[in-house]
């Protein structure tokens, strides 16, 4: 979305390096790819109706008034809200009318990627699942490709095709959602599964945790060798000439039975929950 500069590497969108578009493509290519914040409140100017709001982007790609108002009558229907709220401000909505607009203002240009930074986070959770199912009736409609960030794995799991586990910044494994949720093969992940709530209250009492130990380190430091070693309960059982492997080298995404598993010693995970 390029809201940062990247720091070191390159970010490739269809195979274009966005450090190196002209003026142009760069336009043409935010058509295409649009975002949906956290905080619906903060995510808008309180000052502008919501017709202006939603149709800010069409602004942006220079879309004439009168195309403008009749897409955001489209949007406001399309995202399940009445088009004669139009002249309304953000504040005469809720929490959840308030993200739906957002969803709108991100449909404007009909993108084909929609990011989604925690869109649910601040929402009740009965109002969460109606804008779950929103978005994917308009996966399904639109042909969208949704990237959904997201802590609650319980949303993630209802709404996510394929999931990308990270850890400081890098992703530690990555894979079909059933295949990650049911056999996840990172010790971090395997972590985050056993920290997740689980409906039943008698596998909840009798379940295996996995556990970590110490602070998160910071994003900031230089970090040799496997970040994720310092808290890491299967580095504390392996013998020395496995530890100092990941002492000197920070493991690559690797496919392990269909998954890419970013671990020296995935094959002996089993020791950490088993």
């Amino acid at each position: 979305m390029e809201l940062t500069k990247p720091q070191v590497g390159t970010i490739q969108i269809v195979g274009k390096d966005i450090a190196k578009l002209t003026p142009h493509t760069r336009r043409q290519l935010a058509s295409e790819i649009q975002i949906v914040f956290q905080d619906p409140a903060a995510a808008v100017d309180p000052r502008l109706p919501i017709a202006d709001v939603v149709g800010e982007p069409l602004l942006a790609q220079g879309v004439s008034r009168e195309k403008r108002n009749r897409r955001v009558a489209e949007l406001l229907d399309l995202v399940g809200l009445d088009s004669t709220m139009l002249d309304r401000y953000p504040h005469e909505f809720s929490g959840g009318q308030r993200q739906r607009i957002g969803i709108a203002r991100g449909l404007a240009t009909d993108p084909k990627v929609l990011v989604l930074d925690e869109p649910v986070s601040a929402l009740d959770v009965s109002i969460q699942a109606g804008v779950i199912n929103l978005l994917q009736d308009l996966r399904d409609q639109l042909g969208l490709s949704l990237i959904f960030v997201a802590h609650d794995l319980a949303v993630v799991r209802q709404i996510a095709d394929e999931v990308a586990v990270m850890y400081l910044g890098q992703i530690v494994e990555y894979g079909h959602i059933a295949e990650v949720f049911e056999n996840p093969k990172h010790p971090y992940t395997q972590a985050l599964m056993s920290a997740a709530p689980i409906p039943d209250p008698t596998i909840e009492r009798t379940r295996e945790r996995v556990l970590l130990d110490g602070d998160l380190p910071s994003p900031a430091e230089q970090i040799d060798g496997c970040r994720f070693r310092t808290r890491c309960p299967l580095y504390k059982i392996l013998g020395e000439p496995q530890r100092a492997l990941c002492d000197a080298k920070d493991p690559e995404l690797i496919d392990h039975d269909g998954d890419l598993v970013a671990c020296h010693h995935v094959d002996r995970n089993t020791l950490v929950v088993g």
